[in-house]
């Protein structure tokens, strides 16, 4: 009883591990590391073989490995996600369609440091101004709430950034 315990632990835990490095993994080759996440790779597929074989052992006779699989690979789903959000790798265009208050947002963005670039359009009834930002990602949610502060009602457009000349 306590063996087959320990088993569904280990099943559990593997899956955990496994589906949070293998988000990490992403993240590393979505940002370049290539060789990081290519060693990543490597340890995810041997945490792979070892759940997997155990959960194959018997299935018929055990469900539980079935449900510690699964539940593993959900629960290191959900941790995979709050680590991506918490190492916030990489970098984001931000841009910003607004008509009020711009140049005190402008003056503001810009005396935090970030790379900004305006530019006037024309929307479907007012001229607009438009802000393009690049920031490095763990640092967007600063950027957003100084467009809120001067504008709420900011269009505010996001996307992934792969910057390769200039400053952010």
């Amino acid at each position: 009883m306590v063996i087959g315990v320990l088993i569904y632990i280990l099943i559990f835990t593997f899956k955990v591990l496994e589906n949070a490095l293998g988000t990490l993994r992403m993240i590393l080759i979505a940002n370049g590391k290539k060789q990081i996440g290519a060693i990543l790779q490597l340890i995810i597929s041997l945490i792979w073989i070892l759940s997997t074989s155990m959960v194959i052992t018997n299935i018929i006779k055990d469900y539980f490995k079935i449900i510690a699989f699964i539940l593993g690979s959900y629960i290191g789903s959900l941790v995979g996600s709050i680590i991506e959000e918490k190492l916030a790798l990489g970098a984001n265009l931000i841009m910003v369609i607004t008509e009020k208050y711009a140049s005190n947002m402008i003056r503001s963005i810009r005396k935090r440091g970030f790379a900004l670039t305006t530019f006037k359009g024309k929307g479907k009834n007012d001229f607009k101004t438009i802000l393009i930002i690049v920031v490095k990602r763990k640092l967007r949610n600063e950027v957003f709430n100084i467009v809120k502060k001067y504008d709420n009602e900011a269009m505010i457009i996001t996307e992934n950034a792969n910057a390769t000349g200039g400053y952010y």
